[in-house]
């Protein structure tokens, strides 16, 4: 007998399901934990129905490289599995009862925990609950997650589920683009939250997070340091380990980051936000702008209006 495979629809509530010929196999993660019962490309088994939100929905979604974001009712029969994900994702328990893959180990995922798993390490996910499985969700296309695996923390998944629903029901309501944007801000503002809690005791999150609060504050490496409760040498060391660049590299990224969300939440001149970001010229940002985001401020308020800007 094939196996039901479901899948949803960019803006929700529709359930659909397909069979899949059993025989067809998928290598390595999905052949040791199904038995080979999923497709080469298709990595969903049983039955769900999908409230979801696209790039194409949200226009401010690629200022946080957010691809997409739903909630999922799943079956009590219900797999997922990806073996190379392109995407980092946050996924919370809501309600019912389900099944991570954490170091290779089933781990119970139940409601209150949140499963967070980064770009290129495989990870899946099962229904083991009678009565199926609520999970809320948020995958970036960006690489956003920086450990090294899998990991379930203690985090209560509500707050997320809340932002989704708004993003849903303004999508297919009224379709206003700047609820959509204070809708997309919470939410990414909640799944950075999550991040924070999977950091664990990596130095560097109560760095950024101070930036983020005061990204035009006149910042120097010693006071990034100290907050970090580390030497400007080991600061440099870690964040070229963790993140691949200098601090004040980062820093100049957080505040491009900033002004993005700025240019589409406000009506703000460049010059204004040169200011705000704490740069002595607006040429000065402008051109750190483009180095990072790839065009001009105004360029990326263009692209961010056509829903086109590409993601930091």
């Amino acid at each position: 007998m094939p196996t039901s495979v479901a899948s949803g629809s960019p803006v929700g509530g529709v359930h659909c399901a397909y069979d899949l010929d059993p025989k067809l196999a998928l290598s390595g993660v999905a052949r040791a934990l199904w038995g080979g019962m999923i497709g080469p490309s298709l990595m969903r088994i049983g039955t769900s129905r999908e409230r979801m939100v696209s790039a194409a929905g949200s226009a401010s979604f690629p200022v946080h490289g957010i691809a997409m974001a739903g909630v999922t009712e799943a079956s009590k029969d219900y797999a997922f599995v990806r073996e190379r994900p392109q995407r980092s994702q946050v996924l919370a328990c809501v309600r019912g009862s389900g099944e991570v893959l954490v170091g290779g180990r089933w781990t119970p995922c139940l409601p209150g925990t949140v499963y967070v798993t980064p770009h290129e390490v495989p990870h899946a996910y099962r229904s083991t609950g009678r009565a199926g499985w609520r999970i809320a969700w948020v995958s970036y296309a960006r690489p956003v997650v920086r450990a090294a695996a899998p990991v379930l923390i203690a985090s209560d998944g509500e707050p997320l589920v809340a932002a989704i629903e708004g993003l849903v029901a303004e999508s297919r309501g009224a379709d206003d683009a700047v609820i959509l944007r204070s809708w997309t801000e919470l939410l990414h503002a909640q799944v950075l939250r999550i991040l924070r809690l999977s950091a664990g005791s990596s130095r560097l999150w109560p760095i950024w997070r101070a930036c983020d609060d005061d990204p035009g504050r006149a910042w120097t490496l010693g006071e990034l340091a100290a907050i970090g409760g580390v030497s400007a040498e080991h600061l440099r060391r870690l964040c070229q380990h963790e993140l691949g660049r200098s601090p004040m590299r980062h820093l100049a990224y957080l505040r491009v980051r900033a002004a993005c969300t700025m240019l589409a939440l406000e009506e703000v001149d460049v010059a204004s936000l040169a200011a705000r970001m704490g740069y002595a010229s607006p040429f000065a940002f402008s051109a750190a702008f483009k180095r990072i985001a790839g065009v001009p401020p105004t360029a990326y308020r263009t692209l961010l209006r056509a829903g086109k800007a590409p993601p930091l």
